[in-house]
């Protein structure tokens, strides 16, 4: 990233690389699968948003909880998650500078035990609330009681 400059940021301190969504043709240079995952879990953080949709927790909010990275992301209406959770992420919304979300981020990777135990809290409520399987179990739960 050197020929970024920021007053702000420190690119030499972050390390910044891309994946671009796969689209939904898959071509043959397309990262998806566990291909994908092991890109995302070389990753400290993951870089995400709602895309303006009712802050919902979304499919990529799930993907980075199984890399094993951190989401930063703008928050997430509590009527879908705890508000525990989005107090693990790196929350980088319309309230927050750039700066601000930058420092967080740099604080977090030099305090690995902070880092680890939100990245832990994350990705324990991922697994155990909102992975396929616990969705699929909750749907099966949902089709025994229908009248």
């Amino acid at each position: 990233c050197a020929e970024m400059k920021s007053p702000f940021v420190n690119f030499e301190e972050l390390k910044i690389g891309h994946l671009p969504h796969p689209g939904y043709e898959r071509k043959a240079d397309t990262i998806v699968g566990e291909a994908y995952t092991d890109v995302l879990s070389s990753w400290a953080f993951g870089l995400t948003c709602t895309a303006g949709w009712r802050q919902c927790l979304l499919a990529k909010h799930v993907e980075i909880a199984i890399a094993n990275s951190l989401p930063v992301s703008d928050s997430l209406a509590e009527y879908d998650v705890p508000k525990e959770i989005n107090e693990c992420m790196v929350l980088a919304d319309f309230r927050r500078k750039p700066k601000d979300v930058f420092d967080e981020m740099s604080y977090l990777l030099k305090n690995e035990n902070e880092y680890n135990e939100r990245r832990k809290r994350y990705r324990d409520y991922i697994l155990s609330n909102r992975s396929a399987d616990q969705n699929t179990k909750k749907l099966i739960q949902q089709i025994r009681t229908m009248k």
